[in-house]
């Protein structure tokens, strides 16, 4: 209740000069009507001998100013939320994308520790994944494989290090310290 209440004034100071300008408003409207010279322009008295009334004025101001404040008020609602669906989808992009760099990682580390061997995409996903991808996960490994081969490759498209053995798996290839790639010479003969 006390935290409601602390809300409450300090949204009240927070718009402490509109309150006042509306309720100085309201005031002189009362005076006006109760002090006023004739009540015939309020339509109290019973007598409607002008056009227009108070009540006329009211409502030819009244109802578009409602209208625009009610617009203006549900704008600012949409654009809060808008805004914060986007902070909500940018968090999860980010989470979704440090998910795909730790399992891109976990991969090179499990095809490091299996270097020049073929590991099965079975294996992958037991040992990348923690758990047996059933459905899909031939293609969601094959894609990881290819991400890899983006970022380690010197040719994505004729890859050295990073093979696909068909029908078997992959295989990430280490050379010996010493002795250079086959293909690398071949390269190097080429240029």
């Amino acid at each position: 209740m006390v935290a409601r209440l602390r809300s409450w004034w300090k949204q009240i100071k927070q718009h402490r000069l509109t309150i006042l300008v509306v309720t100085i408003i309201l005031v002189v409207a009362v005076a006006l009507i109760l002090i006023g010279y004739r009540y015939d322009w309020t339509g109290f008295n019973g007598n409607n001998k002008s056009d227009k009334t108070l009540w006329d004025w009211m409502q030819l101001l009244f109802i578009p100013v409602v209208l625009a404040v009610a617009g203006f008020w549900f704008n600012h609602r949409e654009r809060k939320a808008a805004e914060k669906r986007a902070e909500i989808e940018q968090n999860a992009a980010e989470r979704r994308a440090e998910a795909e760099r730790e399992n891109e990682s976990r991969l090179l580390r499990v095809l490091a520790a299996h270097a020049n061997t073929v590991c099965t995409p079975f294996q992958i996903s037991i040992l990348v994944y923690s758990r047996f991808l059933s459905s899909g996960y031939a293609s969601l490994i094959k894609m990881a494989i290819r991400h890899l081969q983006q970022k380690i490759e010197p040719d994505p498209m004729h890859p050295i290090y990073l093979l696909t053995v068909p029908g078997e798996g992959y295989k990430l290839v280490i050379p010996d310290s010493g002795k250079p790639f086959p293909r690398e010479r071949q390269m190097d003969h080429d240029l």
